[in-house]
């Protein structure tokens, strides 16, 4: 366990550092952007690139997810390449398909039809860019594929500067700085990972596209319940109460992404190391161990995150997304249902269990739209947040169940994280007292919580780098 367990920590740690500069990067970029164009332009882009990240994985077929599944396991070069080829075959053509379908729409829906110059390329761009995302994480180039998230958030940055502030580009210009950040990103992943050598007509094999749409065709399912309960708020934000409503909630959602984003680096490494142990003796001690980590970790960081909120949004942005700060506490909760909903997600990927993976997903997807149409007439925008955190906990319950129940798993949460739950819907409910000296004290009392809850694991990483 000892070795996995490092391994798995390396691995976090070398993503840590590349995905903490880039998404720092992303998050300073969002106030910027709040200054640069208008509410309605700010809320247009934020559900145009919300259309995208659904729309990437249902172009693709999701089969970045078997290249990353099935280069792991191989280990020659000749089935690598058949993979990869095989993969890029099947994406070229249903990309065609998908291409002029978004045409025909855009002839119908005014935002996309003054965009769809862009927005196209970049939905080629984008998913060529996951595409090598994820045949790195596949070779194991952790460091290229992290690497790779750097150079986006810089050229990410520098273009929307040069365009939409210097330039005056409003959604236009972010969308096409969006497109010259991918393209630069991916332009440095092809050149390390040397992604063509991979591709040749000869290496397609009918066989090798039959296990990768096997595998990945029901992770379609699954990417567009997550983005239903991720983003499609928006969408009916956006229909029933406009796009500045849909603004506000889209800058709510950026102190909880703080939260996600750090467990996305430890997501990544975590498949891996799921899909290496799963027929391990003691693969049970293990995940639980991985387990209790985690919601202890991700636990203290939001109770800090919780605590500091009002001060990053007093600091950051205008005063007409003063309300945004009202949302985040109720959103950060939602975000452990869902981190702890992902690393059952591991499991099921590392059993190849695609289809429970997507079904439980879809499931939390449907209450999400039913909670949210439910609520939004009566308590307008806070139905967002409501529906979001109903759906994770009922998407963490399902799935609990069913991994440590019909998997015949035997994976417990100790006291410590009971202890952990409890400070969590403290901060979170004393986040709304109105006094600045309470306010000052919690924010003190999250940082002791932190360090006491992570005092062992500071004490390693310190004699680690001595």
């Amino acid at each position: 366990m000892e070795n996995r367990t490092k391994r798995l920590t390396n691995n976090t740690a070398i993503l840590g550092v590349g995905t903490t500069l880039s998404k720092a990067i992303m998050f300073l970029l969002a106030p910027l952007l709040t200054r640069w164009v208008s509410q309605d332009s700010f809320g247009n882009y934020d559900l145009i690139i919300t259309y995208i990240s659904l729309l990437v994985p249902l172009l693709t077929l999701s089969i970045g997810e078997g290249v990353f599944r099935f280069v792991l396991e191989k280990k020659n070069d000749v089935s690598r390449r058949e993979i990869v080829s095989t993969a890029i075959m099947i994406d070229v053509a249903s990309f065609l398909v998908g291409a002029l379908i978004l045409i025909l729409i855009s002839l119908f829906v005014p935002v996309l039809h003054e965009t769809i110059f862009v927005f196209i390329p970049l939905l080629v761009v984008q998913a060529f860019y996951e595409f090598n995302l994820m045949l790195a994480r596949g070779l194991g180039r952790i460091k290229d594929y992290t690497i790779s998230n750097i150079i986006f958030a810089f050229a990410l940055m520098v273009s929307c500067f040069a365009i939409v502030n210097l330039l005056h580009g409003e959604l236009t210009g972010i969308l096409l700085s969006y497109l010259i950040g991918y393209f630069i990103a991916s332009s440095y992943l092809v050149a390390k990972l040397k992604t063509f050598k991979f591709i040749s007509r000869k290496n397609i094999n009918m066989r090798v596209g039959k296990q990768l749409i096997k595998y990945s065709a029901p992770l379609i399912p699954n990417s567009i319940a997550w983005w239903i309960v991720n983003v499609s708020d928006r969408t009916i934000v956006s229909i029933v109460l406009g796009a500045s409503s849909n603004a506000i909630l889209a800058v709510a959602n950026k102190i909880p992404n703080i939260c996600q984003t750090i467990f996305g680096v430890f997501h990544i490494s975590w498949q891996e190391s799921a899909s290496e142990s799963l027929n391990d003796k003691d693969r049970d001690a293990f995940y639980s161990n991985i387990m209790n980590n985690i919601f202890q970790i991700m636990s203290s960081i939001c109770i800090v995150v919780v605590g500091f909120n009002f001060l990053i949004f007093k600091a950051l942005f205008p005063d007409n997304y003063v309300e945004a700060s009202f949302i985040s506490p109720i959103l950060i909760v939602a975000i452990i249902f869902s981190i702890m909903s992902q690393f059952y997600g591991g499991i099921y990927i590392a059993q190849k269990k695609s289809i429970a993976n997507g079904l439980t997903t879809t499931i939390a997807a449907v209450i999400n739209v039913i909670v949210h149409i439910s609520l939004i007439r009566s308590i307008g925008i806070y139905a967002a947040p409501i529906s979001t955190i109903s759906s994770y906990v009922a998407l963490f319950l399902i799935r609990h169940f069913d991994v440590t129940k019909r998997r015949k798993m035997h994976l417990k949460y100790n006291k410590i994280s009971g202890v952990m739950f409890i400070l969590v819907i403290y901060f979170v409910t004393t986040a709304y007292v109105s006094n600045v000296v309470f306010n000052y004290v919690n924010v003190a009392l999250a940082l002791v919580c932190f360090s006491i809850v992570n005092k062992n694991r500071i004490k390693k990483i310190i004699r680690r780098n001595k």
